[in-house]
């Protein structure tokens, strides 16, 4: 073992010039290609994904208008507790505005079964958002109003 550790080391950082052969040229082609032909896919996935967690949204923000409508007040449990929420954070970071926030207690909303997110209701703007993003046209949104 006349190779020492520091000399295999160096070894890492040395470029080495490959040819170019017909296989790895079809190789470089193919996954050009491939990566190509996947954005499409993933867009579909969002668009896809979007519309499951838009038609919840507007379910969760059609029973929070309802239940506005009839008693005058939202159905709010305890205000937002900003440690848990980073993502939300994150979101009003990029010169978003609101409210007081609070979280929306599903127990109030008796017609609302099992739901995915968590909801939080500013308010003072009476908008709804999600306490987790999803991911649309390269965005996180946080509500469902696109």
């Amino acid at each position: 073992m006349g190779i020492r550790l520091s000399e295999r080391f160096e070894e890492l950082f040395t470029v080495k010039q490959t040819k170019h052969t017909n296989g790895r040229l079809l190789f470089t082609f193919l996954l050009v290609f491939v990566a190509a032909a996947i954005l499409p896919l993933y867009f579909r996935y969002e668009d896809y994904t979007y519309a499951k967690y838009k038609a919840a949204y507007q379910e969760v923000k059609a029973a929070v208008e309802e239940f506005h409508a009839v008693k005058g007040e939202y159905p709010i449990g305890h205000p937002i507790q900003w440690d848990n929420e980073k993502q939300l954070k994150a979101f009003f970071s990029k010169g978003r505005t609101h409210g007081r926030l609070y979280y929306v207690d599903v127990e109030q909303l008796t017609q609302l079964k099992e739901l995915k997110y968590t909801y939080l209701i500013d308010i003072d703007r009476g908008t709804l958002y999600t306490s987790q993003f999803i991911a649309y046209r390269l965005e996180r949104w946080h509500m469902g109003t696109l």
